[in-house]
């Protein structure tokens, strides 16, 4: 232990040339089990728990010539009685989007080769590393976020969705060897979305019958998935949605025809969702649109989007080989998350 007069703290040295600032600086004890070595200035996320037997340690206590005490600890591994104790697993994090930002931790301070323990900065400064941002030229204040591209590293253009967007640390000085960062993360759970349709016509096969309207083609989704049947929409995480459904109907035949969407929750359908449209006359077309708040209250739910008709001659119609204009699906559906 020593003073620094100039962060005004009492400085800790841990092993691998880990210097602490007691009191300014946050670290986090963990285990590297990923088959590489992980380095110094890595942003990592968790990556699970790893038991290791407990340190025991015994103190002795002897006094010299001058009547002072000293102590003199032996410290050795032994089969903890209550239990082995639990070290966290890390990794480098890539924000792609495959682990939520939740998952994040901080930077490693130190190089951390594989099936060894080490430290992270999950608050304070980060001393003698690379801030140049190469490329990027980064600049003193510059706020970085994990990259999407690179795992374990660092970038100052702000990723956006379905990329994580984790600010992580901001730049205190810029140099190739003693550069110095302090690190801050910022989690923010991220909203989930969907946004999927069916390129294909769909028509009923009975009359006042309900029946799930299919979807072949998921554009894009956070924790929103499409089933195998392509006849319902997974939600993997709880929360409040917006969901709405957009549909173009053609009729066949010249009589007026009522038609029917609603929304199904599992087994069962949702009360007030449901909404008609009449469609009269031969080659006639309409939009049906309409937006619902769902509450999915529990893990791995599935919404199911229903639709009837009183006349089985209307169609949910696909646009295409259109020469002035683009193709569109017979029916979009969007998701987004309004409240967590």
């Amino acid at each position: 232990m020593c003073w620094d007069p100039n962060d005004q703290t009492l400085n800790l040295t841990h092993p691998g040339g880990v210097t602490q600032q007691i009191g300014q600086e946050l670290y986090a004890y963990i285990r590297n089990n990923t088959g590489s070595t992980i380095t110094n200035g890595t942003a990592v996320r968790f990556a699970g728990a790893d038991d290791v037997p407990a340190q025991v340690y015994q103190t002795f206590l002897t006094a010299d010539s001058e009547n002072f005490l000293t102590v003199d600890s032996l410290s050795y591994n032994v089969l903890d009685p209550l239990g082995a104790t639990a070290r966290l697993e890390v990794a480098p994090f890539l924000a792609d989007g495959t682990y939520p930002s939740l998952y994040g931790l901080g930077i490693a301070t130190q190089d951390i080769p594989d099936g060894e323990d080490g430290r992270v900065t999950v608050w304070g400064k980060l001393r003698d590393i690379n801030t140049t941002g190469g490329a990027e030229n980064w600049q003193v204040g510059n706020i970085l976020y994990v990259s999407p591209t690179v795992p374990g590293g660092l970038t100052n253009v702000k990723p956006t969705a379905p990329n994580n967007v984790i600010p992580m640390a901001a730049v205190l000085r810029v140099d190739s060897e003693s550069g110095e960062l302090f690190v801050r993360p910022n989690y923010e759970q991220q909203k989930n979305y969907g946004n999927f349709v069916s390129d294909s016509d769909q028509t009923l096969l009975a009359t006042n019958t309900p029946q799930k309207i299919k979807l072949n083609r998921n554009l894009r989704s956070q924790q929103i998935a499409l089933l195998s049947g392509n006849d319902a929409l997974r939600f993997y995480e709880t929360g409040l949605y917006e969901i709405s459904i957009n549909a173009q109907l053609i009729s066949s035949n010249s009589s007026a025809k009522n038609v029917y969407f609603w929304l199904r929750k599992g087994d069962s359908d949702l009360t007030g969702t449901t909404r008609r449209i009449t469609v009269n006359g031969n080659g006639v077309s309409a939009v049906f649109q309409e937006n619902n708040m769902v509450s999915i209250d529990s893990a791995n739910t599935d919404i199911s989007f229903m639709w009837a008709a009183n006349d089985t001659t209307i169609q949910l119609d696909a646009l295409s080989g259109i020469a002035f204009a683009p193709n569109a699906p017979s029916v979009q559906i969007d998701v987004v998350q309004a409240a967590l």
